[in-house]
C-alpha cells in the first residue's frame, strides 16, 4: 500500500507589453518613439493552494498451483485553489511630442481591474483485476480494468473599468522604459495628484461572471488472450485474443454573466467602492517595478451583493459574444465502444 500526501504554495506573476506599430495614429507624430510606443500593460499575479493525494493497493494471490491473480486499486485528487489580481493598463492615448523609447507620457489612459476567485478539483479511481491460468499446454492470460475521472472548474470574476471617456481623460500617464522588460506604469488623477490604484471609485463595475466546468471520463477494458504451443519437427505456437475498450466522456461548460442595471439600455454605474475591498494588497511586483496593483475589489462580496439584490442587475450572458458561443457549443456526451479479435 502507497499513500502519498503533497502540499505546495506558488506565486506566479505574468505580463503582456504591447506596442503601437510606426504608422499608428497615436505615435505618428511623435519621431523619438519608432516602434516602441507603449500600447498596453495587462499584469496579473495568482496566488495558488495545490494539494495532491494518492493512495495505491496492490494484493497477489495464488489459489491453485495453475492460476495467480492480482487486484491493483487506486484512488487520487487533486485541488487547486487560486486568487488572482489582475491590472490591464490599455489605450494610452495624446502622447506628449517630446516622448522617447525610454520615458513616455501623455493624456489618457484606461484601466481594468479583473480579480478571480478558482477552484479546480479532479478525483480518480480505477482498479484492474487479472491473472493467468493454465490447462496442460494452453495458457490464459485475463483482465478487466475500470477507471473513472472528473475534472470541475469553478470560476468566479468581476470586471471593472473606467465607464467614460470623461473619466479616462482626467488622468495623466508616464511609462518608463529604463528597465525595458519591467516598465514601470503610473497613471495619475490630474486634480487629486493620486494614482489610478488608490482611486477605486473611478471604476465602475462591468460583469459579474461564473464559470462551472466539467468533465467526466470513465473507462472499461477487458481482455482474455489464449496461447498453445504445438511441439513438433515444426514447432509453432498459436495465440488468440479477445479486447473489448468501452469509453464515454461527458462534458458540461455553464457560464454565466450579470450587468448592473434592468437592461443594457438601461445600466447603471457601481463604482468600486461601493463594497469593501480586498484586505491583502500585492506590493513590490515584478522585480520592484510594480508599487501595487491596488485595493482590488472583493469576489465573495460582490459575488454575495449579487445574491442579495438580483434587481439590481440584467443576465447579459447571451451577449457575452464568442465566449458564449464557444461554451455553449462545448457541451457534449461522448461514447466509444471498440472490440478487436485476433488469431496469429
Amino acid at each position: 500500500v502507497d499513500r502519498a500526501v503533497r502540499y505546495r504554495q506558488l506565486v506566479v506573476e505574468n505580463q503582456s507589453l504591447l506596442y503601437y506599430s510606426p504608422g499608428a495614429t497615436q505615435v505618428r507624430a511623435v519621431p523619438g518613439l519608432t516602434d516602441e510606443g507603449m500600447n498596453e500593460i495587462d499584469r496579473n499575479v495568482a496566488f495558488v493552494r495545490s494539494r495532491q493525494y494518492g493512495l495505491n493497493a496492490s494484493i497477489d494471490f495464488q489459489p491453485t498451483p495453475d492460476t495467480r491473480l492480482y487486484l491493483k486499486l487506486n484512488l487520487g485528487a487533486t485541488r487547486d485553489v487560486s486568487n488572482t489580481w489582475r491590472s490591464r493598463i490599455r489605450g494610452l492615448d495624446t502622447f506628449d511630442p517630446a516622448s522617447t523609447a525610454v520615458r513616455q507620457s501623455g493624456r489618457r489612459a484606461r484601466l481594468m481591474y479583473r480579480p478571480q476567485h478558482q477552484e479546480v478539483y479532479n478525483p480518480s479511481m480505477g482498479f484492474n483485476l487479472g491473472g493467468t491460468t493454465r490447462f496442460n499446454r494452453l495458457k490464459l492470460t485475463y483482465q478487466i480494468a475500470e477507471t473513472f475521472s472528473v475534472s470541475n472548474l469553478h470560476q468566479r470574476r468581476i470586471s471593472f473599468d473606467q465607464p467614460t471617456t470623461a473619466v479616462q481623460q482626467r488622468y495623466d500617464w508616464t511609462v518608463d522604459r529604463s528597465n525595458v522588460w519591467f516598465p514601470v506604469v503610473k497613471l495619475t488623477e490630474r486634480a487629486s495628484g493620486q494614482e489610478i490604484f488608490d482611486r477605486p471609485q473611478d471604476l465602475s463595475l462591468e460583469a459579474i461572471r461564473y464559470w462551472d466546468w466539467r468533465k467526466d471520463d470513465y473507462k472499461v477494458v477487458g481482455r482474455i488472450d489464449a496461447e498453445r504451443p504445438f511441439p513438433g519437427r515444426f514447432a509453432t505456437m498459436l495465440k488468440a485474443g479477445l479486447k473489448v475498450d468501452d469509453r464515454r466522456r461527458i462534458q458540461f461548460d455553464g457560464l454565466q454573466d450579470w450587468a448592473s442595471g434592468a437592461s443594457s439600455t438601461a445600466a447603471t454605474v457601481m463604482p468600486g467602492s461601493l463594497l469593501p475591498l480586498n484586505s491583502y494588497v500585492p506590493q513590490g511586483l515584478f522585480q520592484g517595478s510594480v508599487r501595487t496593483l491596488g485595493a482590488q475589489p472583493n469576489v465573495d462580496s460582490w459575488f454575495e451583493y449579487l445574491g442579495k439584490n438580483r434587481a439590481l442587475f440584467y443576465d447579459r450572458t447571451a451577449s457575452a459574444g464568442n465566449e458564449y458561443v464557444y461554451f455553449k457549443s462545448n457541451q457534449f456526451i461522448l461514447k466509444e465502444r471498440v472490440s478487436s479479435a485476433y488469431v496469429m
